[in-house]
């Protein structure tokens, strides 16, 4: 049997009228255009899914993360909001990004 590696996962919800994403690429395969590619491949499936679904689609990401936000304004999405969360005590700050099609 070979051996296997995961490098990337996706997910989408589906939160009341809007589809979520998220989706995440193993650290050492940054900065070398998979992530480029990897986001492209999943927007054209998600894209499938919002004909069917009618839905729009929505990621949050950290705000600090501004190589993952280059990637996803590249990408057709732009900038929708912004909120804070606390997490383990800390405040976090994201931005909503909202593909545009």
């Amino acid at each position: 049997m070979e051996d296997y590696n995961i490098i990337a996962y996706v997910s989408c919800q589906v939160i009341q009228n809007d589809m979520w994403i998220g989706w995440s690429l193993r650290p050492d395969l940054c900065d070398k255009g998979i992530g480029q590619r990897f986001v492209r491949k999943c927007i054209n499936e998600l894209i499938a899914l919002k004909r069917h679904y009618g839905k729009e689609i929505f990621l949050k990401v950290c705000s600090w993360n501004t190589r993952a936000i280059k990637v996803y304004e590249k990408s057709g999405f732009v900038y929708y909001d912004e909120f804070i969360r606390i997490e383990n005590g800390k405040s976090i700050k994201y931005v909503v990004m909202k593909l545009i099609s």
